[in-house]
């Protein structure tokens, strides 16, 4: 079920911070569990299959800038731990045209920065952060004479909070101090529902040609590192585009409207595929430049870098289209 074509690089477990400083990974242990079953049952006299899952996750994770680097001075060596724990559970109910289910997960996440040469240098990232979400969601779909139906839904609710954080320079310089108490007193638990719908129709003009309509909603709530990530920093969750990036808490969720309109055509040695879509994203999760000169100083002190970007809400818009055209002029070609 494709409802938002929106191009990321998401890793929701592990904060990663690279390029400016050239961090290398020193390790990744972890631990995966889970137990599944599957059961034949009949609801309202329709038959299906139960599935149900219950999974833990953790892992350890540590990159440096110096052991595989060239470091000229100690005064510059750093060292990310990071920590992830995740516990989830899902049950789903599948029948040849209905599916429904609910679906969590509860994960926390702590990063801590420090300098084996220095043990006073000591900077608290990610304290304890707390992320849940839980779902409800369904699909039915149906198949008619020329005509096929679709149509789903996810009701999706978020919770998120982080724990104080700390920097060893609070007390000697009043930037670092502002960002760590304005962080620190913040209403940091932050709360969103959402709810995602899909409809899709398939017609079978001919035996070789059809076409479809859809028209879709769906929402993202931030992740933790675009809500917490309060001092200036290349902590993006896997991004490592060299930037700078600053946290909002008070961001709210991406709401994307799309419709997509389909066209195929399959012949003896002729395929036209043809897809056209447009999409308005509300409060689309973007970075925009910082006006906090303060803050654009630090991190030019701290991270070499002149401008720092502030996860934001924007509205923004996808239009395009795709396709594809084949012809076999032979066996072989």
């Amino acid at each position: 079920m494709q409802i938002a074509r929106l191009a990321r690089a998401i890793i929701t477990q592990i904060p990663m911070m690279q390029v400016r400083q050239h961090y290398r990974i020193t390790y990744i242990y972890g631990n995966k569990f889970s137990l599944d079953g599957a059961h034949e049952l009949s609801i309202a006299s329709t038959k299906g299959t139960l599935t149900w899952q219950l999974g833990y996750f953790d892992s350890s994770h540590e990159m440096d800038n110096f052991l595989q680097r060239t470091q000229n001075s100690a005064s510059m060596y750093r060292v990310n731990n990071a920590d992830a724990k995740s516990y989830d559970a899902n049950v789903l109910w599948l029948s040849e045209n209905i599916q429904f289910g609910i679906e969590g997960v509860r994960s926390s996440h702590d990063s801590i920065i420090t300098n084996p040469s220095n043990m006073m240098f000591n900077v608290v990232n990610f304290n304890d952060i707390v992320d849940t979400k839980a779902s409800i969601f369904g699909q039915w779909q149906k198949d008619f004479d020329d005509i096929s139906v679709q149509f789903g839904s996810r009701i999706k609710h978020i919770k998120a909070d982080a724990n104080d954080v700390n920097h060893h320079m609070a007390m000697g310089n009043a930037t670092i101090a502002n960002l760590v108490n304005g962080f620190n007193q913040a209403d940091r638990s932050q709360s969103d529902s959402n709810i995602d719908l899909v409809i899709r129709t398939d017609y079978q003009l001919d035996k070789n040609t059809s076409i479809n309509v859809s028209v879709a909603s769906k929402q993202r709530a931030p992740s933790y590192q675009e809500r917490y990530l309060w001092l200036p920093m290349e902590a993006t969750a896997g991004l490592a585009d060299g930037n700078t990036y600053l946290g909002n808490i008070n961001l709210e969720s991406e709401t994307a409207t799309q419709l997509n309109l389909g066209y195929s055509y399959t012949g003896d040695k002729l395929v036209v595929l043809f897809d056209g879509f447009y999409q308005r994203i509300d409060d689309y999760i973007h970075d925009l430049l910082s006006t906090d000169m303060a803050t654009n100083m630090l991190s030019a002190m701290m991270m070499n870098s002149d401008s720092v970007l502030q996860f934001s809400n924007v509205d923004a818009s996808l239009q395009g289209f795709d396709g594809q055209i084949k012809y076999q002029l032979n066996e072989s070609w």
